[in-house]
């Protein structure tokens, strides 16, 4: 008789009823000593006498209830997919990464009897422009189209107007006539951004730029 004693690791065991159904395959086998399973660890622990048993036969037996004794490569894979897919989303839906404001986009009113007429894109990437300049005391009419909307961007807040509107998948309309103070605009969740400076004359904005108008506490 030679004794051996292996440690084998075996994945997929959850509970004590996998212990149970791998101890009763290996005990078929000839030459076992003695058996020691612990599915929490995802460990069969046995001894053996070498000349009747091989740990191959072990790995068989425990193999052919189901169990696998090698880790599954694909499930590891998929596993960090899954994570990278998330963290895509998060960027996507919660707005994590902050656009430069020498990129930002803005945009300027046209008059149309009397009222700044502006418009802006509301998607899944936030909104597009995303920054504005109107005159004081001259009346606003701001044109949204809404596009693949979801949970984050469904809802338009104005927090310093007191103006808030839900947006569908059409043209929405929100007006107001902005006075003295520059004005944020947010969705409900205050993850995508958006700002309106308000000027004394909107013919004197020609040469600003974004890092000209937009505070450095405020981030689109």
């Amino acid at each position: 008789m030679r004794i051996k004693k292996t440690t084998i690791k075996v994945f997929d065991m959850t509970c004590s009823s996998c212990e149970q159904k791998i101890k009763k395959e290996i005990q078929k086998l000839p030459g076992l000593i003695w058996i020691r399973i612990n599915f929490a660890k995802s460990l069969v622990e046995v001894q053996y006498d070498s000349q009747l048993c091989s740990e191959k036969k072990l790995i068989e037996s425990i193999e052919k209830c189901g169990y696998s004794t090698k880790r599954n490569n694909f499930s590891s894979i998929i596993g960090i997919l899954i994570v990278v897919l998330i963290i895509f989303f998060l960027v996507i839906f919660l707005g994590l990464v902050k656009e430069p404001k020498n990129n930002i986009n803005i945009s300027k009113p046209i008059m149309e009897n009397g009222v700044q007429v502006i418009k802006m894109n509301a998607d899944y990437s936030g909104y597009s422009p995303n920054a504005f300049y109107v005159q004081k005391n001259i009346p606003v009419k701001l044109i949204i189209d809404g596009k693949n909307l979801n949970y984050c961007n469904n809802e338009i807040v104005f927090s310093s107007i007191n103006v808030e509107r839900k947006l569908e998948s059409r043209e929405n309309i929100v007006e107001f006539t902005p006075a003295n103070g520059d004005i944020n605009f947010s969705c409900w969740m205050g993850m995508i951004r958006g700002y309106i400076k308000v000027v004394d004359d909107i013919n004197d904005t020609s040469d600003l730029k974004a890092s000209d108008i937009i505070p450095n506490d405020v981030d689109l």
